[in-house]
């Protein structure tokens, strides 16, 4: 637990069963961004470690990654796009609406509940749809990455 700064083994295994981690799994988890900070630095990260710099860079630099994930291989006029820079917005009541970012996916989540939206159906559903666009590629991203460090890890990169 001292790895995660847990000191309170009471308090730790609150969390951990909050976060519904077996007994069995719980050395498991691995927290990305503490990685990245202690080892891994890309220069096109340009110093920032959070999941979008690092996919980016990743993304770029790795030939492989790219064909394995080629769902997310986007250009725009021979510009290879980062895979978040690639999401496509969605029409929403005659707006064009975008989810690339944290902050725009939690706007999404709160017109789709609170906003004007909140009482036209098919406004939810496209807000749905951009909402797990952006959360499969976040998932996505964090398999990518670790893919990439695994490469690293063993061999020349491709």
């Amino acid at each position: 637990m001292a790895e995660r700064h847990l000191t309170d083994p009471a308090l730790a295994k609150w969390i951990l069963d909050l976060a519904g981690v077996k007994d069995t799994d719980r050395g498991r988890l691995v927290d990305m961004n503490a990685k990245t900070v202690d080892c891994f630095f890309h220069p096109l990260m340009e110093g920032r470690t959070s999941i979008k710099w690092v996919l980016a860079a990743v993304w770029e630099a790795d030939a492989e990654l790219r064909r394995e994930f080629s769902e997310y291989e986007r250009y725009d006029s021979s510009q290879l796009l980062d895979p978040y820079a690639a999401l496509p917005p969605i029409e929403i009541a005659g707006s064009t609406i975008g989810v690339v970012d944290g902050t725009e996916a939690v706007c999404a989540y709160q017109e789709m509940l609170y906003g004007a939206s909140r009482n036209n159906p098919a406004a939810r559903v496209a807000y749905r749809r951009l909402l797990l666009q952006y959360c499969e590629l976040d998932t996505a991203a964090m398999v990518m990455i670790w893919k990439h460090w695994e490469r690293l890890a063993t061999g020349p990169q491709v």
